[in-house]
């Protein structure tokens, strides 16, 4: 009686451990599922960063090509020897420079996309570059062979279904603008050939480029607030830079009484510049802006994968702590009932018949 009272405990133990642990494992599990997620959410946040420094690195690119697009322009306008290409040169090795500072970081980042459309874009811009000489060149076929360009750059590079996958990438607001920036390059040429010479420009296309690039650029401000703010006070900072412009697109779609003019060339020249530092200021401040977005991002999915990890360790050591007292429990109960039996077996008769005897007396009144 003793034995069986001292297995009782133990018994309850086994019970409850078996019990808390079936309650861990469970618990376990949805720590596991958890984890699972957590772990996706992970790896999209990298896909996440890599692909915004792929953008970012195209967004430099486009922006070098622009410049060198205005510069050529400027150049094949300014010269008469196209031969001497001494002064041109400077902006070549800025623009291949950039390709190659790009090209040492994608390495680095293992982006084969990027080195691959490098290397064909610096085969194209060499080829280009010679030909550039040639007498039968123009201003005209420069925009065009460097708009298409930075067309095929984009259409290579910036998808929004990424790899097959929907990213919580800004990738959109950054598509946006950079497409509104190489459009206003084009702007930008074509109001260049327009000041300063007599070639005819295509109106159609220049108006085209200009909507085109205040619609995405206003787009893509939408959903980046400081750079639409930015972008508002560069314009405050110089408005001089407005009115040389609305004054050329005035003359463009009335009576091109302007043109060729030298000295709204020098106007316009500068505030091409102007123009070219209001885009760089602002491109860096919406990189700011979605760099600390996907910067916070990746956090976040860092943080809450520790937090699900801890939590999956938690369980799966209560897991094993409640097997391990089941275990016990119950070893320890398979020893005790054979010396419960033994016990017995080894009492008197006479014991035995008292305890019979003593269990069917009835009581007297």
């Amino acid at each position: 009686m003793t034995a069986q009272i001292q297995n009782t405990p133990s018994r309850h133990l086994a019970f409850i451990s078996l019990a808390l642990g079936f309650l861990v494992i469970w618990t376990a599990v949805l720590a596991g599922v958890l984890v699972s997620r957590t772990l996706k959410d992970e790896a999209c946040a990298k896909e996440t960063t890599r692909v915004f420094h792929s953008h970012e690195d195209v967004g430099k690119i486009i922006f070098a090509l622009g410049h060198e697009l205005v510069s050529t322009v400027d150049w094949m306008l300014s010269t008469t020897n196209k031969s001497d290409v001494d002064n041109i040169i400077v902006t070549w090795k800025i623009t291949n420079s950039v390709m190659s500072k790009i090209k040492e970081d994608s390495m680095d980042r293992w982006v084969a996309s990027i080195i691959s459309m490098l290397d064909t874009l610096q085969e194209r811009l060499t080829v280009f570059r010679e030909s550039i000489s040639d007498a039968k060149s123009n201003p005209l076929s420069t925009v065009k062979f460097y708009l298409d360009l930075c067309d095929w750059i984009l259409q290579r590079c910036f998808l929004l279904d990424y790899t097959g996958q929907h990213l919580p990438i800004p990738n959109l607001p950054y598509t946006l603008f950079v497409r509104g920036m190489a459009q206003r390059f084009g702007e930008l040429a074509l109001g260049t050939i327009y000041v300063k010479s007599d070639i005819p420009i295509n109106k159609s296309e220049f108006f085209k480029l200009r909507t085109g690039s205040e619609e995405l650029m206003e787009a893509s401000f939408h959903f980046t607030p400081r750079a639409r703010t930015k972008w508002m006070e560069l314009q405050e900072q110089e408005p001089g830079v407005q009115k040389v412009m609305t004054a050329v697109v005035e003359d463009i779609l009335s009576s091109s009484s302007l043109k060729g003019q030298k000295e709204l060339a020098n106007n316009y020249l500068d505030c091409v510049k102007e123009q070219i530092a209001m885009l760089l200021l602002t491109k860096e401040v919406l990189n700011a802006s979605l760099s600390s977005w996907v910067e916070r991002l990746s956090q976040r999915s860092h943080n809450t994968l520790a937090f699900h990890m801890s939590i999956a360790i938690v369980a799966v050591v209560a897991v094993i702590l409640c097997l391990v007292v089941t275990s016990c429990s119950c070893s320890y109960l398979s020893r005790g009932q054979p010396d419960v039996e033994k016990h017995n077996s080894q009492m008197p008769y006479s014991v035995l018949e008292k305890s019979v005897l003593s269990s069917n007396m009835k009581p007297q009144c």
